[in-house]
């Protein structure tokens, strides 16, 4: 059994460069709080978690174990057993906003604080016209 959170889930201005999280294989269970900013999708044994409401690097969380309530509602964790690998993909819809990806392995056997990992990434479009 082995956990992974994903945190600050959040999109750029005018709804743009919407982040997204596809947990596609292992059948992960997940925990969400009740007041969620995340929207939840079931889509052919794919669990998908969509930004909601719009955010920037200044509410990003620095420490796994000290998130304020907004970093919470951004935030999920999913939990597998008995996989020996999972396929997760992570991205933004179109927009001009780069967008932080934010995420933590948890382990049984280290209870202190987690390091939180954050990947910047860039999403470019090309349009081709004939």
């Amino acid at each position: 059994t082995f956990r992974i959170s994903f945190y600050d889930l959040d999109m750029g201005p005018r709804g743009t460069s919407r982040e997204y999280l596809i947990a596609d294989q292992g059948d992960p269970t997940y925990s969400l709080t009740k007041d969620t900013e995340l929207l939840e999708k079931h889509m052919h044994n794919h669990l998908e978690f969509l930004a909601s409401e719009g955010g920037s690097a200044k509410d990003n969380p620095h420490d796994s174990k000290s998130l304020t309530d907004l970093q919470k509602k951004r935030s999920v964790v999913l939990t597998y057993k008995n996989v020996h690998y999972f396929d997760t993909t992570i991205g933004a819809t179109q927009g001009n906003s780069p967008r932080g990806f934010i995420f933590a392995f948890h382990s049984t056997c280290h209870e202190g604080k987690v390091a939180i990992t954050t990947t910047l990434t860039t999403t470019t479009l090309t349009t081709t016209t004939h």
